[in-house]
């Protein structure tokens, strides 16, 4: 429930204190528990902190964020990472574009999936 994902940004914070380095690993576990729990915006305050400050993000993190957005039926935000991802690295993996197609076909408004 929503204590898996508190406390996986309490280890986050342990690992901090105790200077052991957080990699992009460890951050995208912490985003999958937050969007395991329906918590987008607590997995997008997280992404925006890895851009601001690193560990950049990888295909799987910017994958996870994708795929929570259009799990929560949020096809702005999905599309909205989905951009960045191709802002950021180039060209976006396969489970990132299905993600976002999901997103648009779960969505009333589904003529961007056709685009």
């Amino acid at each position: 429930g929503a204590g898996d994902s508190a406390r996986a940004e309490w280890w986050m914070s342990e690992m901090r204190e105790h200077r052991v380095e957080t990699d992009v690993v460890t951050f995208t576990a912490v985003i999958h528990a937050h969007l395991r729990v329906g918590s987008t915006a607590a997995a997008e305050k997280l992404l925006h902190q890895m851009l601001a400050k690193g560990p950049q993000p990888s295909a799987l993190t910017y994958g996870s964020v994708i795929g929570g957005f259009a799990a929560a039926r949020d096809a702005q935000g999905a599309e909205y990472w989905y951009l960045q991802m191709v802002r950021d690295a180039g060209k976006p993996d396969v489970p990132a574009h299905n993600s976002l197609l999901s997103a648009w076909a779960k969505c009333t408004d589904a003529i961007r999936a056709d685009h």
